[in-house]
């Protein structure tokens, strides 16, 4: 849980391959969908505790890509849930390595 009480769920992968990357609105919709469904709640009933619209919702869901970010926080939120950033270390570089391979550009 975090300060606010919020569900944080975190995950480890061994294998970049594993994550999931929200690169469009539709990548981030569908987890709100499931969640929902999840929770067992209707559409009209997460709305209406989150002050937004069916329609509202239900294009969120669907990933129309002009949905406010505070409203979809504020979804999150009454999910039980909350937007985590990692913070990850920038990957090593190892110069000896780069120059003992001969590359001339650094990755």
């Amino acid at each position: 849980m975090c300060e606010r009480g919020h569900s944080v769920v975190t995950a480890t992968f061994s294998d970049p391959a594993e994550h999931t990357l929200l690169l469009r609105p539709f990548d981030a919709g569908r987890p709100i969908r499931d969640a929902r469904k999840t929770s067992g709640l209707t559409q009209a009933q997460l709305a209406a505790g989150a002050g937004v619209s069916v329609k509202w919702l239900s294009d969120a869901e669907n990933g129309k890509p002009a949905v406010e970010l505070g409203s979809v926080m504020e979804v999150i939120g009454r999910l039980g849930y909350a937007l985590v950033r990692p913070r990850r270390p920038a990957p090593a570089f190892d110069l000896a390595a780069h120059i003992e391979a001969g590359t001339e550009t650094a990755p």
